[in-house]
């Protein structure tokens, strides 16, 4: 009865339904009770058949897409069903999933399930705190539970339901996960999905006795079925925690940023989310620490729901100490960033002997404080940017490989850093494409985070400088300027003179299929940037100074405008927005050369060869 009760009043969205099976119960109070209960499809079986074969009866009546299996046992939790059913949603190759189980008292009692090659398994993380971060993660496991397991129905049809050679019960789950996989499919935990166990209520818990005691005879029964495959599994004594955990990696990764990427807000964020993603989809477990150690909310459990491991303060304290102690588990280090590299490089570079270090510049930093330093004049800036130099190419050297954003970066390091392993990567964008034409479109955007300097140099540039060109002659245009942590004063600017102060905005599809012009007039920076590349990945043409276009590969003229002086700035925007012939010609080349050049695929195939390279 707890478990209908939960069932009734946990959060779901997903609609199910529930169908009972009254194993032959001796207690006459069942039939009578649950038979009458609304919206219950309740079976009685004519005799005692075990957990087996009962499921396997009372899943011929399922109608769903889904056949959950769930013990009598269980209290689920809110939104239990929606994040299982949406680990299908995030990956169509998975074929079965399963919870989180807790005990009564809140300690874990699963968090995906382990077995060895003599067919003796594990309760990952049992009499643990299931807040840590290391259950906190989608990741494939050897099997889950059927206390509460959600599979494909047409896998299960296919695969015939639970193997009754394990009649009357225990491991015809472990076997069923076993049979998913060799069909192709993967068997997937997942820890946003919480449910109470009170293991132990339905069967006991003494191996010797009653049903339980079938747990010894069918451990023999499947070590010989799967004699094949056990012999990969190894023992506890052969595999670091790492590898415990992380069966199927191919390769394991340790990704370092300043804070955790907060991919709706700035382009450097989209680029860290990104990597991690496509690391993960080439078959590497990725571990990532924000350098402030903090849990970011929803950005934090995005990636955890994306199987990254993300480790945080309380559950670790110290990343040099993390370093020192884990640091040989993983075959790559990552380095986002010349403010984290200076932090650990030289104690990765001294203290550990596996792990190769990749050094992500994400731009080089030395190179936008110096044209800013010559833009401003000044001389602090100019001392701090020689710095930047100095540390960023120590960094280099030291490091193994070092990611660039563009060839202009590579010669640039070439010439500095001789030695240096450097390779160009792509930033990666997902392409949606372009909805609208040329006639639905009006005014002018700017899109950029604004902690980032050189963006608020640029709006103001405009607005000082090109902006009232545009208007002396042209009021019809409006200008709208978008992105994250917005200067206070430009807010006081919104409805005046045709322009519209949005400020962080979540989803840009419908800025970006209305808007018919973004601009880029920025004055100083380093590296690609993700606004030009955002722009043209929804068939938004744009204009640009040579700073902002640098190193893309861009032709003015052919899938982008360039312009370095406010007279040539207003005369390049009005080209393009007058003449629906242009604007088409840009909108067209622009998005070509992005889905070539700065798709997720094209970055995917960079990473493969940096992963996977020699072996």
């Amino acid at each position: 009865m707890r478990c209908l009760i939960s069932l009734k009043s946990a959060n779901s969205k997903v609609p199910f339904e529930v169908i009972v099976i009254d194993d032959h119960s001796t207690d006459w109070r069942i039939p009578e009770l649950l038979g009458k209960l609304e919206g219950l499809k309740f079976i009685r079986n004519q005799k005692n058949l075990g957990f087996i074969q009962s499921c396997n009866l009372a899943a011929q009546k399922a109608i769903g897409r889904y056949l959950l299996i769930l013990n009598n046992d269980v209290e689920v939790l809110d939104n239990w069903l929606d994040e299982l059913v949406s680990t299908f949603e995030f990956d169509v190759n998975v074929g079965c999933v399963g919870a989180k189980l807790i005990y009564p008292d809140g300690k874990l009692q699963e968090a995906g399930g382990i077995i060895w090659e003599d067919a003796s398994g594990w309760n990952y993380g049992r009499g643990d705190d299931p807040d840590n971060p290391k259950y906190n993660y989608i990741r494939e496991v050897d099997y889950c539970s059927g206390a509460c397991l959600l599979i494909k129905k047409e896998i299960w049809e296919k695969l015939g339901g639970f193997d009754e050679l394990f009649v009357p019960a225990y491991y015809e789950d472990t076997d069923l996960c076993f049979r998913v996989r060799e069909i192709g499919y993967k068997v997937v935990y997942q820890p946003f999905a919480r449910v109470i166990h009170y293991e132990g209520v339905s069967s006991g818990t003494d191996i010797n006795s009653g049903v339980k005691s079938y747990q010894k005879v069918n451990q023999l029964k499947f070590r010989e079925k799967w004699k094949n495959i056990l012999s990969y599994h190894l023992t506890s004594e052969k595999l670091n925690e790492l590898q415990i955990r992380n069966r199927f990696a191919k390769k394991f990764v340790l990704f370092i940023d300043a804070t955790t990427p907060t991919p709706d807000k700035d382009s450097g964020s989209i680029d860290s989310y990104n990597f991690m993603k496509i690391i993960r989809s080439l078959g590497c477990a990725v571990t990532f620490i924000p350098q402030n150690l903090a849990h970011f909310g929803e950005y934090t459990v995005a990636l955890q729901k994306e199987g990254v491991e993300v480790l945080y303060y309380p559950f670790i304290t110290s990343i040099a100490d993390f370093l020192l102690d884990k640091g040989d588990l993983f075959d790559f280090i990552i380095l986002s960033r010349i403010t984290v590299a200076r932090e650990f490089i030289h104690l990765i570079r001294n203290s550990l002997r596996k792990p190769k270090i990749i050094f992500n510049t994400v731009d080089l930093h030395f190179l936008r404080q110096e044209r800013e330093a010559l833009l401003k004049n000044d001389v602090s800036l100019f001392e701090q940017a020689q710095k930047t130099r100095q540390e960023e190419i120590q960094a280099i050297g030291l490091s193994d490989i070092t990611l660039l954003v563009s060839n202009v970066e590579k010669e640039l390091i070439s010439n500095l850093v001789p030695s240096a392993k450097t390779i160009v990567m792509p930033i990666p964008r997902h392409i949606p494409g372009r909805s609208n034409g040329f006639d639905n479109r009006k005014g002018l955007l700017f899109l950029g985070g604004f902690q980032h300097l050189p963006n608020v140099d640029a709006v103001e540039y405009f607005l000082e400088e090109i902006w009232p060109l545009i208007r002396k002659d042209h009021a019809e245009i409006s200008f709208i300027i978008a992105g994250s942590n917005m200067p206070a004063h430009f807010y006081s600017m919104d409805g005046k003179d045709g322009i519209r102060v949005l400020g962080y905005v979540k989803d840009l599809s419908d800025l970006f299929e209305n808007i018919r012009i973004s601009v880029a007039p920025l004055r100083y920076g380093a590296g690609v940037k993700g606004k030009i590349v955002t722009s043209l990945s929804y068939g938004v043409p744009c204009v640009a100074t040579s700073i902002a276009a640098e190193g893309m590969g861009l032709k003015d003229g052919e899938n982008i405008l360039i312009a370095d002086s406010p007279n040539r700035f207003v005369e390049s925007i009005l080209r393009i927005y007058k003449s629906p012939d242009i604007w088409e010609n840009l909108s067209t080349n622009g998005l070509a050369f992005v889905k070539e050049k700065y798709s997720i695929n094209a970055a995917k195939m960079v990473w493969s060869k940096i992963l996977f390279e020699g072996d």
